[in-house]
């Protein structure tokens, strides 16, 4: 059975090797040196309770986690989160990604959130379906964004809006 718990202290370390492994071997995060304990606490915990990290299992077996962050601290974005998904190797493709967008666009139609974004590398076509599949459109692509792995890579961002008219 799959569930979403709220990230505990105690989930940091598998957090963190699931992370490092796309630091490592992909280009779903540019950030290019692996994370410590430390550096992942600050990636999942917010100060702010419109915002969290969740633990994703799979039959009391951490599979991933998802995440609702903040998308500019300036008060007029307030009502915009980032949404990201992370899940092990062998999980992907098997619906949990999406299933995990579906949990996070609910817990944002509880708080006062209008509108998800996702910033994702252009070559990361797995993610690009996973968030076209979920009715989440492009609005804008950066090109030659950042750089990894000794290439410039073009960076494309989705954006669902699930409350319309909420100001």
């Amino acid at each position: 059975m799959l569930k979403f718990v709220e990230t505990k202290k105690k989930h940091i370390k598998e957090l963190k090797n699931i992370y490092n492994y796309y630091i490592e071997h992909s280009t779903s995060t540019f950030h290019k040196e692996k994370c410590n304990k430390k550096q992942m606490k600050r990636l999942v915990f917010f100060d702010d309770i419109l915002y969290g990290t969740f633990t994703i299992f799979l039959d009391e077996k951490i599979i991933g986690y998802c995440m609702m962050s903040p998308f500019n601290f300036r008060d007029a974005y307030k009502a915009t989160a980032f949404v990201a998904v992370y899940l092990k190797e062998e999980f992907i493709g098997k619906g949990y990604g999406e299933k995990s967008l579906q949990f996070l666009e609910m817990r944002a139609l509880g708080l006062p959130i209008r509108s998800l974004i996702a910033l994702i590398c252009l070559e990361n076509v797995g993610s690009v379906k996973l968030f076209e599949k979920c009715d989440y459109k492009k609005v804008g692509v950066i090109e030659k964004a950042g750089v990894k792995f000794n290439r410039l890579l073009d960076v494309v961002y989705y954006q669902k809006v699930i409350r319309p008219n909420f100001l």
